[in-house]
């Protein structure tokens, strides 16, 4: 047999790069390998193994001798959904939104902030947590003002996802309406980009099978409820919850940006913090500890099985 590989979201020094090849790796010999966007993925998984196909001397092509494996974000899924689809065995999808939320576990971001308090002789790390719960809450506040924006993408996700077979693919929600800044917008504001989303995708389906299923104003004004409902009860932000659901992109700048113009960090870069918290990553996690279910451990367990 030859190379394992495992492709994953983003380009060559992407989170996702960095962090799968500081923990996936400590489990098994693998190479992990850029996928780009989403949908490029299966594609280099697919070119992969077939550049390993050897010439044979009556001309054809053999088996492939390498093995790759592909890592998917979940997005909005369901977790119900991502569940299922872990089980997959070549591939996988996280079991939260995505690679940025594994970054903001609380201990990971109060060890960041520890390290940066010992070795910056600066005003503003004074201001900084001084605690894993005080991180927590710290997360929590910066996560309540996006509550309603996420119970508006995940309504959309679904949407999408439910119509996927017979429609094209919109643009995501935030691009429709990137002109209010991130937990700027008001309910009614993203219940009217929701319902202007969802009857562009109508419209987009109506152009393709006139028997696709539409959502009518008043099924989507119910979902969204419902969906705001659930992500503001208490629970949602008590639990954690929001840590594993939520847009880690999102929650990650808005940590950032809290540093430089709550606390004065003015020359913290949106890239020296996310490499500080891959170090505080790499540096407090230990197998089936620091996460439960550990889902790096699975991915090296799942490839060990699949290639001896």
């Amino acid at each position: 047999m030859g190379e394992r590989y495992l492709v994953c979201e983003g380009g060559p020094n992407s989170l996702d790069m960095r962090v799968l090849d500081a923990l996936v790796t400590r489990h098994l010999d693998v190479q992990i390998m850029p996928g780009a966007g989403e949908n490029s993925i299966g594609s280099v998984r697919s070119w992969l193994e077939e550049r390993s196909r050897p010439n044979l001397p009556d001309g054809s092509l053999g088996p492939a001798q390498d093995v790759a494996f592909a890592v998917f974000d979940r997005n909005y899924l369901s977790f119900d959904e991502a569940q299922k689809k872990w089980k997959n065995p070549r591939h996988f999808v996280w079991l939260r939104h995505e690679i940025e939320n594994y970054l903001l576990e609380p201990r990971v971001v109060f060890s960041a902030f520890s390290y940066v308090r010992k070795t910056t002789n600066q005003e503003w790390v004074k201001g900084l947590p001084a605690t894993e719960s005080a991180v927590r809450t710290l997360l929590e506040d910066l996560a309540r003002p996006l509550l309603e924006e996420h119970a508006a993408q995940a309504v959309y996700f679904q949407i999408q996802l439910d119509r996927r077979r017979t429609c094209p693919r919109e643009p995501g929600l935030s691009e429709m309406f990137a002109g209010n800044p991130a937990g700027t917008s008001s309910r009614e504001s993203w219940l009217n980009a929701l319902l202007a989303a969802c009857r562009q995708v109508s419209d987009g389906c109506r152009t393709v099978a006139a028997t696709a299923q539409e959502e009518s104003d008043r099924q989507i004004r119910e979902k969204y409820g419902e969906a705001v409902t659930q992500v503001t009860a208490p629970e949602f932000l008590s639990t954690g919850k929001f840590l594993c659901e939520m847009d880690g992109k999102r929650l990650l700048r808005s940590l950032a940006t809290h540093l430089r113009e709550q606390l004065g960090a003015s020359k913290l870069s949106n890239d020296d913090f996310d490499q500080e918290l891959v170090t505080a990553l790499v540096r407090e996690y230990q197998p089936n500890n620091l996460f439960k279910p550990d889902e790096f451990l699975e991915i090296a367990e799942k490839i060990k099985i699949a290639v001896p």
